[in-house]
């Protein structure tokens, strides 16, 4: 079995912009909790980091009631050359 391991850089971990990302203001109930954010929006609450990087946002405390974010789409995930597919 081969291992390939390759260094990372920041921007390899944000979903690039498109016109299908969804500009979400968050709820009182989302108040630091993008988990729960991403549970709706991809059905996993493990994706949280995405919603954090593409909003430049390092701790979940830092998503605010009231505050608008970008929401990547999910082709932007999975799709072709999509941050989760890379």
């Amino acid at each position: 079995m081969t291992q390939t391991i390759r260094n990372l850089k920041d921007d390899d971990l944000v979903a690039r912009v498109t016109n299908r990302d969804i500009m979400h203001k968050v709820t009182l109930d989302e108040d630091q909790r993008p988990d729960l954010i991403a549970l709706n929006f991809y059905g996993d609450p493990r994706l949280y980091w995405v919603i954090l990087g593409a909003n430049d946002l390092r701790e979940k405390s830092e998503v605010i009631k009231g505050m608008t974010i970008r929401i990547p789409a999910k082709e932007s995930l999975y799709g072709a050359n999509g941050l989760l597919s890379r």
